[in-house]
């Protein structure tokens, strides 16, 4: 009987390369969900946590790219994660117990280059009060602006001044809306950052 279990232990996991396959997939699965989230009718209407939550929901019940990992327990999604200690909920958390590490994504809505998308979020990043054990996390803009590719440029400026390392000018992935930062926290350790954009308009 034990020696059933871990022979479909080692099939389910034959699946996959490395642990950074199974973390890209975190990043892959956002990027197709957006394709289906932006045709919900209303969409841009809702606020901040509405949006957030129908990218949950199609993560959860449509998402073909994590179908297999969240049946076999390899990745769990955990929306609104609260912290009892900082008093913060974050976004998104993709929870790997292969390794017990988090990928938080912290979501903005935003209809110019807001402050608060470093303020109210990088921000919290850089103190330690997300993803302080992880090397790395995410931030999401839902933008409702017909400005884009403008909003995005101003926040790069801004990001690329705000507790920097360095400012990379990559893909996330190969999707256009995206670049990576590198940060200095509190504790001087280093957060790898990756922004992702979305566009509701």
């Amino acid at each position: 009987m034990q020696e059933d279990f871990f022979t479909n232990l080692r099939q389910i996991w034959s699946r996959y390369s490395s642990q950074r396959e199974i973390e890209e997939l975190c990043f892959k699965a956002m990027i197709d969900s957006y394709d289906r989230v932006r045709l919900i009718t209303g969409i841009s209407s809702l606020n901040e946590n509405g949006i957030r939550d129908k990218f949950v929901i199609d993560l959860e019940d449509l998402s073909g790219i994590l179908k297999h990992s969240l049946e076999n327990c390899i990745i769990r999604i955990i929306p609104e994660s609260h912290n009892a200690h900082t008093r913060k909920r974050t976004d998104i958390e993709f929870f790997l117990p292969f390794n017990k590490r988090s990928l938080i994504f912290e979501c903005k809505k935003l209809s110019s280059a807001e402050r608060r998308y470093l303020n109210d979020g990088l921000l919290r990043f850089v103190e330690l009060v997300y993803a302080q054990n992880e090397k790395d996390a995410a931030m999401v803009g839902f933008v409702v602006s017909k400005n884009l590719k403008g909003i995005i440029k101003k926040l790069k400026e801004m990001v690329g001044k705000f507790h920097i390392i360095r400012l990379y000018n990559r893909q996330v992935l190969g999707y256009e809306y995206s670049f990576q930062s590198l940060h200095r926290r509190l504790n001087t350790s280093e957060i790898l950052i990756s922004h992702l954009f979305f566009h509701f308009n």
